[in-house]
């Protein structure tokens, strides 16, 4: 059981006596951060709640000029000396479980740019709050870097554990911060890219989100040391050396909290964290609240030294504009675009989780994660969205009534398995192509130049763009923009596609619906 902090001052008094440690020390070059913790006795801690100043490295006083020695007080509080150094943590590590590619995303799976050789770890799926797209929440050394653009492409895995170009792409980075609210960024999933709002192995999702408290434990799921605990030793802001431009080395502040080993001395000689764990969720087993994203931790061999920083969930998600994916987000009828809902919106209503609370087939299936999720037969070669549009007419083309009771497996596994003629009249494709015509031919080559030519529409801002038209615009509005766009782009010439109507439109509510609709008119020649 953790030990209750001894608090013989309140935590105003402490963040002022922080706060002058920071005004006071905080241009030596030896200075690390400053933050509120336990102090420590001997190497071990004590129950004392203390101001304490970080360092790269412990001097003996001798060696220190008089001016230099720390105050053993500030404002009467003690202050207590610790050692660093701290580093981001995006290096390549040992292969796990989570290094290999995976046919769902879910937190603690390796990923990173496609352009660099290293790796981190997918920390959390979330929504945007303005578009209801599903993304990925990571470090900003992880998914950005001294290279961001927006639109990058981000892989999973990461380009050391396998992940190459266009494979194993399933992001696009989107908004990134690196400053003292901290090292965070987002990319937004590419169309049809299943996922599950959990935690790999420990299979936890993030009820809600809040600060992190002293003397807490923390669980967290990461791409190198796999699931870990650790306690919350310490909260404050904290000075990493980061490359912000190439070549261009600049240290930042980032305000967080410290984790060390729940053994004092760390006896064990655990790894709570290691190189490839950057952009971990830091979270509670107990209550489902995420605390925290990974983003730094020690180089020191000693095990006592072992540690890890993390900055506030609730700082990062409300800069970014997002909130963490459930699994209502999951089985919504709102038409948020991954196919995790093209594969699992067709399973019976009753499996709809209570409370966040995952369906009991998640559980049944083995890990590691080399099988694919249980979805009705008919999915995988349907033939229209998955989900009906609230108030609008159904007029999908080719609409048929599929028999739901045969199950088949997606992922890995798929391609063993049989899965029997195709429903209904003619030749339909399967999901597998026609999920492979949209998002390698009709949408990037052909839907997506078209529409940069039209008027309002802004580069990598393209499908922000477009669900602002969708939200603005009446339904025989879109239809009717849409087919004239088709109609008048080159890009759909040569393929044999006929006119297309408004009528061909009717009931999108993305953009892979309308990809769908083209499918469907190219299909019936």
């Amino acid at each position: 059981m953790a030990r209750k902090p001894l608090r013989q001052f309140d935590r105003a008094q402490l963040e002022k006596a922080m706060q002058i440690v920071r005004e006071r020390y905080g241009k030596r070059n030896n200075y690390r951060g400053a933050d509120v913790g336990y102090r420590y006795a001997d190497g071990r801690r004590t129950d004392e709640v203390c101001v304490r100043v970080h360092v790269e490295k412990k001097l003996n006083v001798a060696e220190l000029l008089e001016a230099d020695v720390f105050p053993q007080k500030i404002n009467g509080i003690t202050l207590d000396v610790i050692e660093g150094p701290y580093r981001p943590t995006r290096l390549a590590g040992e292969d796990s479980p989570a290094t290999t590619q995976q046919a769902y995303l879910a937190g603690g799976l390796s990923c990173g740019r496609v352009d660099v050789n290293g790796a981190g770890t997918l920390g959390l799926l979330v929504i945007d709050t303005q578009t209801n797209r599903p993304g990925i929440l990571s470090n900003w050394h992880v998914l950005a870097g001294p290279l961001a653009r927006r639109g990058d492409a981000i892989i999973q895995p990461a380009r050391v554990d396998g992940g190459r170009d266009p494979g194993h792409v399933v992001a696009t980075l989107k908004r990134w911060m690196l400053d003292r609210e901290g090292d965070a960024a987002i990319a937004e999933l590419v169309i049809e890219k299943p996922w599950l709002p959990i935690q790999i192995e420990t299979h936890l999702i993030v009820k809600n989100v809040r600060r992190s408290r002293l003397g807490e434990v923390l669980a967290k799921s990461g791409r190198t040391t796999g699931v870990t605990r650790a306690r919350v030793d310490g909260e404050g802001i904290y000075r990493l050396e980061y490359e912000v431009r190439p070549g261009l080395l600049e240290l930042r502040d980032i305000e967080g909290f410290k984790l060390v080993a729940l053994e004092d001395g760390n006896p064990s000689n655990e790894e709570i964290s290691s190189g490839g764990d950057s952009g971990s969720l830091w979270m509670s087993e107990n209550s489902g609240a995420g605390v925290g994203l990974h983003f730094g931790g020690e180089l020191n061999p000693d095990p006592a030294a072992e540690n890890a920083l993390a900055c506030n969930l609730d700082a990062v998600l409300d800069r970014l504009g997002q909130r963490p994916a459930t699994f209502d987000d999951l089985f919504s009828d709102e038409g948020i675009e991954a196919v995790a809902h093209t594969a699992l919106n067709g399973i019976e209503r009753t499996a709809r989780p209570e409370d966040n609370h995952p369906p009991p087939w998640l559980f049944a299936m083995p890990y590691p994660w080399s099988w694919g999720m249980p979805v009705p037969q008919h999915l995988l070669n349907r033939q229209r969205p998955p989900w009906p549009v609230a108030g609008r007419p159904q007029r999908w083309r080719g609409s048929r009534n599929p028999d739901v009771g045969d199950v088949a497996f997606t992922g890995p596994e798929a391609a063993r398995i049989d899965r029997g003629p195709a429903v209904g009249a003619g030749a339909v494709p399967q999901r597998a192509t026609r999920c492979r015509s949209i998002t390698r031919d009709l949408w990037p080559l052909r839907l997506r130049p078209a529409l940069l030519r039209e008027r309002g529409f802004r580069g990598v801002e393209l499908e922000e763009a477009i669900a602002q038209r969708f939200c603005d615009t009446d339904e025989q509005g879109i239809a009717s923009f849409f087919a004239g766009v088709v109609n008048g782009a080159p890009e759909f010439g040569g393929i044999g596609l006929p006119m297309v109507g408004p009528g061909d439109f009717f009931g999108t509510e993305i953009y892979s619906h309308v990809c769908e609709r083209i499918n469907d008119v190219l299909a019936e020649g």
